[in-house]
């Protein structure tokens, strides 16, 4: 499938059509893991819908900010699927050059930016290879990404974020975040499971 710059999508073309394959997929993932609207006082990330939090914009106002411009937009629990599907494409997979990258890669960088943080995922990937860990994925990172393989950073990727994950448990107050370990260890090795896939046995077209 043709990817199409995002910018020349018109209204009336659904976003999903214009997604590559792995991107499509990756989000397709998100959705199935995160489900629907939840409020849980044990979940830092306040109210979330489709794994999207109330406090993505950094304040904890009830309302989702969609376009980021620091006025709330929508109340979590009446977000639309293809809000989610815009913002998880336009703010988490292009945001974090995930088009650029090796698909098996793409996969989890995606994951991670979204479950944990894309400034975390970012600098994973470049400590991983030996770039400068400036967060930003550019010309010189994805150049020093091609002398590495893909399966050493897939097991690298995921052993940081399962540590990563380790100590946001070990650091809770009350322990409360516990209860979500599993979980979180679950998807990690389930989008590793088919990061290996793709790098053994070919990506999308």
């Amino acid at each position: 499938m043709k990817k199409l710059n995002p910018h020349n999508i018109t209204n009336n073309l659904p976003l999903a059509a214009c997604m590559s394959p792995i991107a499509l997929n990756a989000i397709n993932h998100i959705l199935r893991a995160e489900g629907g609207y939840v409020n849980d006082p044990s979940d830092l990330g306040g109210k979330t819908n489709f794994g999207i939090s109330d406090l993505r914009d950094g304040k904890e106002d009830g309302l989702i900010d969609i376009d980021l411009d620091g006025i709330g937009d929508v109340d979590p629990e009446n977000l639309t699927r293809e809000q989610a599907v815009d913002i998880f494409y336009k703010d988490y997979w292009l945001a974090n050059q995930c088009d650029k990258l090796p698909q098996c890669i793409a996969l989890i960088v995606f994951d991670i930016a979204v479950n944990q943080s894309a400034a975390f995922a970012r600098k994973s990937l470049q400590r991983i290879i030996g770039a400068t860990p400036d967060g930003i994925i550019g010309p010189n990172t994805l150049a020093m990404l091609e002398s590495v393989s893909n399966s050493f950073v897939l097991h690298e990727l995921t052993k940081r974020r399962c540590l990563r994950y380790a100590k946001k448990v070990k650091e809770s107050s009350q322990h409360n975040q516990v209860k979500f370990l599993r979980g979180w260890l679950d998807r990690a090795f389930t989008v590793l499971f088919e990061a290996q896939a793709i790098d053994c046995f070919g990506g999308y077209e």
